[in-house]
Formats: structure tokens, C-alpha cells, sequence
């Protein structure tokens, strides 16, 4: 129902009439659809945009608009709504069928619905288990797929440099309720909460409320298109779920393949198969070989690759109990980017190193940081040998230039 606050908001209600006539108009090129199915969304679009054009008939969006008896443009604007959830009906069928079933994943071509759990070892099982029992009356998730993986608003890391992972949920033509590719956040109100921004699903005496437009109509391409100018580092969506008819389906991580090393993706595998779930494991760096045609800024590039290198770094200092960035700092004659360029490509040597080797998991740790060790020092040997045979010691840019990234990071194996 139209309440006179969001009558306030004339911008915005001209946009989410745009908006609907647009997702409208989009659904029914979908090839998804049968014939009479795109006839009955295309009907839906020219009676949602006669009401829009009749609304800007009359003025409604003129900023000197101040006609004392709305009803007639709130009787349209309630049609304009009234179609939007009419249309919500074959969005459904659009989530239901292009979103990924687990066991089914491709890291090549995928679309998910998770929901990010925060980073706690400790209490690994004990979060998980909680999710999996709690019966809320929606679920709110992130969309990520092969070409948009960021689970969170701004970065892949938080302050102890750990990879996403978490809960997949299933989705179906009954429990999608609405997305937003303009927000990473929905709220809870009561039932009789006004809002002039935001589109709303009642579960009796609460409210979900979603700030976007035309939110019911949104499908996953167009969420995924909507943040590909920047899929390295930008992922702003969110997904709401209705609760009663929603469940946990997967576990999700993050990792890098390197062997032994990431001990989250190890537990997390114990759990999975525990509850009786799949885990789904991301390849970061395979998926950032996929983009890599989106490495075309210097800061960015460096920025996302020593953010990996952060992610692994952090990994192996939990496993060896060593500080592997610090050991790096005795590396002569490499500024921070190149330290950066060197933990990368030792740990990309990793599973070579231990492959084969008969080690438990204390030698394993105490032989990674063995070739660590050996590494840094032939690393100085042949640098003092090269400015010995020059001269005069070599000159290394500062921490503030740009460093080209390993040659490997974004080849293809």
C-alpha cells in the first residue's frame, strides 16, 4: 500500500516505475520462456507502462507538483505495484533455474546464493551447526558466480586476511522473494514501519525492507552485469529468501590449491561431510586467471594480488607457526612489492616441495619453512654476486612504484 512518505519521495518513485517497465521488458526476451509466457510478461509491460505514462501525464514528477488529491496517482502507482508482484512469478522461475545446484558446480560457469560466515576457528562447527538449525523468517544472502565472486561490500579480506566461505543456500520458484543489485543489506521492521525507499515482503507482524527498485523483478544476469565493471574487487547484491521455505544445500570456502596448508578448507570438509553436505571450493587464483582481462590498472592489480598473497601468508603462518612476510624482510635489495612477488611464487612451489615426502603434520611445517629459509638465502647470495660482478650495489625502486605481478599469477595452468 502507498503511504504519503513515499508519495514524498517523487524520485524515487519515478525511478522504481522506470525500473519495473525495464525488468519487465527484459524478462520477456528471456529465452528461458515459452512463447505465450513472453506474450503474458510483454502484456504486463505495456499495462504497467500506460499507468507510468499516465502518472507523468499528470504531473506527478514535476518538482512543482502540489495537487492536494493524489488518488488517482495513487491508484496507479498501486497498479504499477500490483504488476510488479504479478511479474515476481516468473522471476522465480529464472532463480530457480539458473542458480547452481552443488552438485553440479563448475568453477567455470556457476551462480550462488551464500551467506558469508564470520572468521572463527574455534567455534568453526558450533556457527555452522547454528545456521544450519535456525529457523528465521528470512534468509538474506549474496549472489556470486564465475564472473562476480566478492562476498562482502568492498573486499574479499577482513583484518586477519582470511578467504570468504560459509553457507550456500538452495533456491526455488518458492522461496525467491526479491534482490537489490543497489544494496548488501536488508532490515527487519514492524508491520506498520513507513519507508519512502525501500520495497518491503510482510511475514505477519514484520517486514523485510530492501532499499533498490523494482526489486521483485531483478534476475541474476542482471545483478551479475550490474557490478562487472569491477568484478576483481565490487559485488553489491542481496537476496531475500523466504525462511520457512529455504534450507542450508552446501559449505563454501575460498582457497588457492596448495596442499596441507589451508586448515579452514580441512575442517570445513570434516564438517561438510559430517552434516552431509557438499563443500564447494573456489579457486581464487584459478578464478583470477579466468578475469584476467580486468587486471588493466596498476593499483588495483597490485592491490588484489597482494591482498592473495595477505590471504596465503596468514594460512602458512597458521600452519608452520612462522611468520612468512617478516622472514621476507631479510630478503637484500627487494622492496615490499617484490617481497610480495617472492612469497607468491614459493608458495606456488609448495606442493612440489612435499610432494611425495613422507612427513606428518609437524614435519611438513618445519620442511616448508626449511626451503623458506633456503630460498631467502640463495636469493641473497646471487644479489650479492650480481652487484659484486657490477661494481656498485643495485638500484630497486622504492615501495611507492608499481611493480609488475608474477608472469604465473595470471597464466593459465
Amino acid at each position: 500500500m502507498i503511504n504519503e512518505k513515499f508519495l514524498q519521495n517523487t524520485g524515487a518513485v519515478r525511478d522504481l516505475c522506470h525500473d519495473i517497465c525495464f525488468e519487465l521488458d527484459e524478462l520477456s526476451n528471456i529465452t528461458l520462456f515459452k512463447d505465450k509466457e513472453k506474450e503474458e510478461i510483454k502484456s504486463l509491460y505495456k499495462e504497467a507502462k500506460t499507468c507510468v505514462d499516465k502518472i507523468t501525464e499528470l504531473g506527478f514528477f514535476n518538482k512543482n507538483f502540489n495537487c492536494k488529491d493524489k488518488k488517482e496517482i495513487t491508484s496507479l502507482l498501486n497498479n504499477v505495484l500490483q504488476i510488479e508482484k504479478q511479474g515476481n512469478k516468473y522471476a522465480k522461475k529464472v532463480w530457480a533455474n539458473e542458480i547452481t545446484n552443488p552438485e553440479d558446480f563448475d568453477l567455470k560457469n556457476f551462480k550462488l546464493c551464500v551467506k558469508r560466515l564470520p572468521y572463527d576457528i574455534k567455534n568453526l562447527e558450533k556457527n555452522i551447526m547454528e545456521v544450519f538449525n535456525e529457523k528465521p523468517v528470512y534468509f538474506s544472502a549474496s549472489l556470486i558466480s564465475n564472473q562476480n565472486i566478492v562476498a562482502s561490500l568492498n573486499t574479499i579480506k577482513e583484518e586477519d586476511f582470511s578467504l570468504p566461505f560459509g553457507i550456500v543456500y538452495g533456491v526455488n520458484e518458492d522461496n525467491f522473494i526479491m534482490a537489490s543489485d543497489k544494496s548488501t543489506v536488508c532490515s527487519l521492521k514492524q508491520k506498520d514501519f513507513e519507508t519512502d525507499t525501500m520495497q518491503t515482503e510482510t511475514f505477519g507482524d514484520l517486514k523485510v525492507c530492501i532499499k533498490g527498485s523494482a526489486v521483485r523483478l531483478k534476475t541474476p544476469n542482471q545483478i551479475i552485469d550490474k557490478n562487472l565493471k569491477n568484478p576483481l574487487y565490487v559485488n553489491n547484491n542481496v537476496v531475500v529468501l523466504d525462511g520457512s521455505k529455504t534450507k542450508p544445500v552446501a559449505l563454501f570456502c575460498y582457497g588457492y590449491n596448495i596442499k596441507k596448508v589451508n586448515l579452514l578448507k580441512r575442517k570445513l570438509s570434516f564438517i561438510a561431510k559430517k552434516i552431509g553436505v557438499p563443500l564447494i571450493n573456489i579457486n581464487l587464483l584459478k578464478y583470477y586467471q579466468n578475469n584476467k582481462s580486468y587486471f588493466d590498472n596498476n593499483a588495483l592489480s597490485r592491490k588484489v594480488f597482494n591482498e592473495f598473497v595477505d590471504s596465503v601468508s596468514n594460512d602458512l603462518n597458521l600452519y608452520c607457526k612462522y611468520d612468512f612476510k617478516s622472514g621476507a624482510k631479510r630478503l637484500i635489495g627487494l622492496n615490499t612489492n617484490l617481497r610480495y612477488n617472492f612469497i607468491y611464487k614459493f608458495s606456488r612451489n609448495i606442493n612440489s616441495l612435499i610432494d611425495g615426502k613422507d612427513f606428518d603434520e609437524a614435519d611438513t611445517a618445519d620442511y616448508i619453512v626449511e626451503m623458506f629459509l633456503k630460498a631467502v638465502e640463495k636469493h641473497n647470495l646471487l644479489t650479492k654476486k650480481r652487484e659484486k660482478a657490477n661494481g656498485a650495489p643495485l638500484f630497486f625502486p622504492d615501495d611507492n612504484t608499481f611493480i609488475a605481478l608474477p608472469k604465473d599469477f595470471l597464466k593459465e595452468e
